[in-house]
């Protein structure tokens, strides 16, 4: 019977990505912003630059518009940024006006690297008032002197997102404001003539995290010892000795941004190795296993799985490790015999088992023939001795419980009722997981032979220089 799978979880923390929305702390960067004139009724001059400007002056100027883009700003998440500054020279002219101007604006952002530059273009409506003598006979106010004209500003403003990596970027456009930081948002602008006018034109930026739930097996390793570890994604992996503990070792990752609950990491043989209860993104946990090892070429598949919102996310194809199953080296054990005695009707057998290197030698049992039962052996040593079938190894016979170390040799003896032939027979030896056994000499049955009980009589003995595993 296998073994229980053995499981110890443990966690390392590679970095964190941060989940939820944008980050309170995130900043941007705007390099610049500029606006260029590209239409408007009336043929002004300065089309396709900053500013134009139209009419014939009275006093001073002509009148015209220019947009000052900005040089350059950081701003947080959700943080009204500058885009530009909107002017109205509003000046005493004469002869053709505008009714309407196009103004497109291009923002270059080094963070986020948004690519191509976002462009948005905006119509301006015009209203271009005769001067009067009095405040009371203009159309418009606040009026300081008469008359003022009227700056209409579109209606819409731009929102554009753009994904970059994990994340959703949005670019708003809030519109015009009369004063900047803080103010009002205007939708049109009373301007003063013979005065240089002036509004702010602001955005926001904000970011979401655009859920990738990923996880995956990074790695499964597996060890002879616990403490040496091989990939071994490629037969036959290393040598393991089979009735030995063979151990494995699961790397798991979050490799998405959002947190996973729910972590289960299964073997294809062992079934399900551990749990976790959540890992965030770019975590890491370990999981350990250990079971016994077996005799011949051995794979198993390592596989994960985590959920988020209530939807599953595997590492389906997992990571396999192999290993080699080898028998175990039964050329450190030996069992000699030495010979047997005649005595008072009594025979006696002796032997001499060594061990040469580890494992230690727990127990060993000679293999009797069906024919002798308990009731004729009339002692053995040294320690104790058990008589009927070993469960360990398989053999009927005598069985002794004394532990050899490696570099020691014991001789053991045991004495039957009568007189007995030399015959061949078995030896197993238990020396920690694995079971070695040797041929030796013992005793056989007399002609004809003694009678034994049913079950004894019917018991299977193992092949010569067959290897046996313990599951115990």
């Amino acid at each position: 019977m296998r073994k229980a799978a053995f499981i110890l979880g443990i966690l390392l923390i590679f970095g964190v990505i941060v989940s939820n929305v944008a980050a309170q702390d995130e900043t941007f960067e705007l390099d610049y912003s500029t606006g260029i004139w590209i239409n408007a009724d009336d043929t002004p001059t300065g089309i396709g630059t900053s500013e134009i400007r139209w009419g014939t002056p009275l006093a001073g100027q002509k009148s015209g518009y220019e947009f000052i883009g900005n040089d350059g700003e950081t701003f947080a998440a959700g943080e009204e940024f500058l885009i530009g500054e909107f002017w109205h020279y509003n000046w005493p002219i004469s002869g053709d006006t505008i009714t309407w101007a196009q103004l497109r604006i291009t923002l270059h952002f080094s963070d986020p690297p948004i690519s191509p530059d976002p462009v948005f273009t905006y119509t301006f409506e015009h209203d271009e008032t005769p001067n009067r003598d009095d405040c009371d006979d203009c159309e418009y106010s606040p009026c300081e002197r008469p008359c003022p004209d009227r700056v209409t500003f579109p209606d819409a403003y731009a929102e554009e997102s753009y994904r970059i990596g994990d994340k959703l970027y949005t670019l708003v456009i809030l519109g015009f404001k009369d004063s900047y930081p803080g103010g009002t948002t205007v939708d049109e602008f009373i301007t003063q003539e013979q005065e240089n006018n002036r509004a702010y034109l602001v955005g926001m930026m904000t970011s979401v995290l655009v859920p990738e739930p990923q996880i995956r097996v990074v790695e499964k390793y597996v060890s002879p010892d616990g403490d040496t570890w091989y990939e071994a994604d490629e037969p036959p992996g290393p040598e393991i000795v089979a009735g030995t503990t063979v151990y494995w070792k699961y790397v798991i990752q979050n490799t998405g941004n959002v947190t996973l609950t729910d972590i289960t990491v299964y073997d294809d043989q062992l079934g399900e190795v551990g749990t976790l209860d959540s890992l965030d993104p770019g975590e890491t946990a370990t999981f350990y296993a250990e079971d016994t090892a077996q005799l011949g070429q051995y794979i198993n598949v390592a596989t994960v799985e985590g959920y988020y919102e209530g939807a599953r996310y595997a590492d389906d194809e997992g990571d396999l490790s192999y290993y080699k199953g080898v028998a175990p080296d039964c050329a450190n054990y030996t069992v000699t015999y030495l010979g047997k005695t005649e005595s008072d009707e009594n025979t006696t057998f002796s032997y001499e088992v060594s061990v040469d290197d580890d494992p230690a030698l727990s127990h060993w049992v000679l293999e009797l023939s069906a024919c002798i039962t308990e009731d004729r052996v009339v002692g053995a040593g040294p320690g104790t001795w058990e008589f009927g079938k070993d469960p360990t190894t398989g053999l009927w016979g005598i069985k002794f419980e004394t532990e050899i170390e490696p570099g020691e040799s014991v001789e053991f003896y045991f004495t039957l009722e009568g007189k007995w032939h030399e015959g061949s027979t078995q030896a197993a030896i238990k020396a920690g997981p694995s079971v070695c056994y040797k041929d030796t000499e013992g005793p056989v049955c007399n002609n004809p032979p003694v009678a034994v009980d049913d079950e004894a009589s019917t018991e299977t003995k193992p092949p010569v220089a067959i290897v046996v595993l313990n599951t115990d």
